[in-house]
Parts: structure tokens; C-alpha cells; sequence
């Protein structure tokens, strides 16, 4: 049931961003919407559902781009990894949490792309205009994460997948 939930909200995750347009003025820069969900299983869940959640939403990004498969998914992998490595030191479940790991979430995975990518012989771009895209992207990430985030949360806890755990600063008071 866990993988059957995580594969439909990763679906619609890739669905939501193919068709979310490219931000043409910052370097052709696009949602990145299935790292804000890999960003929330590696916050939110073990390390098993983690490594399954990246290497998923890693193939169907590749699948819907021009990158060959495999190399979203390793992207996405250090990315969780270094996300979940600080899981037990923040309030995870808070808004500003969300935005601060979608945008740095954002930025590594353009920039592991980049070295990926041009290590293969596969990208001949600027540093400059790869620097702007990470950027904007980052951008996009802190704006998208805490939306995905509550998205994935509230259906992980509909399903009863999840226990329902609410560390806002009011249950601190």
C-alpha cells in the first residue's frame, strides 16, 4: 500500500511538472516539483521509502525530459540523502523548513545535473546561465515545497500511512 500510495503521488507530481510552464526569463527555469516530494519523504519517512521515492521520481523525470535515465535519480538521491542527514535537527514539519530545503533542493539538483551532464559530454552550457537557472529553480523550490508538502502529507495521512504529528510552535508553548 506505502509504494502503491508514493508511485500515484509521484505520477501526479511528474504530471503537475510537465505542464507547469518554464520561467523563460531565468534561464529556462522549471518547477521542481518532484524534488519538493522527494524533499518531503526525506523528511517525513524512513530512509527505505526515501531511496524508492528518489529513485522513482528520478526515472519519471527523465522519462519526461531529453536527460538520460538514471541521472535524475542520482541527483535526487545525494539530494534526499543530504536533506534527511538534517531531518533530526529542524522542525520538520514546518512551512519555513519546507521552503529552506525546497529552495537548497532546487539548487543542488541543477547544479548535480550540470556536473553530471557535462562530465558525460552531454551539455555545453555557461556556468553564468547554469548559476541563474539553479538560482531561479531554488526559487521555485521554496515556493513550491511547503504546497507539496502539505499535498503529500495530508494524503499520506488520509491513507493512514502516517501517524498524524503536528510540532507547530503552539504545542511547544
Amino acid at each position: 500500500m506505502n509504494f502503491t500510495v508514493m508511485l500515484f503521488v509521484l505520477a501526479c507530481g511528474a504530471v503537475v511538472q510537465a505542464v507547469i510552464p518554464i520561467w523563460t526569463s531565468a534561464a529556462q527555469a522549471k518547477a521542481p516539483v518532484l524534488a519538493a516530494m522527494v524533499v518531503y519523504y526525506a523528511l517525513a519517512r524512513d530512509g527505505r521509502t526515501l531511496l524508492w521515492a528518489a529513485i522513482l521520481a528520478g526515472l519519471m523525470q527523465d522519462g519526461l525530459g531529453s536527460v538520460p535515465f538514471g541521472f535524475s535519480s542520482v541527483t535526487f538521491c545525494l539530494m534526499g540523502w543530504l536533506v534527511a542527514r538534517f531531518k533530526d535537527v529542524v522542525f520538520a514539519h514546518e512551512a519555513f523548513t519546507h521552503m529552506l530545503f525546497g529552495a537548497f533542493a532546487g539548487f543542488v539538483q541543477t547544479m548535480c545535473m550540470y556536473v553530471l551532464l557535462s562530465g558525460a559530454n552531454l551539455l555545453d552550457m555557461a556556468f553564468v546561465v547554469v548559476l541563474q537557472k539553479a538560482l531561479a529553480t531554488a526559487l521555485l523550490g521554496a515556493a513550491l515545497t511547503p504546497l507539496v508538502f502539505a499535498g503529500c502529507s495530508v494524503m499520506d495521512k488520509k491513507m493512514g500511512l502516517v501517524e498524524v504529528q503536528d510540532t507547530s510552535w503552539r504545542d511547544l508553548l
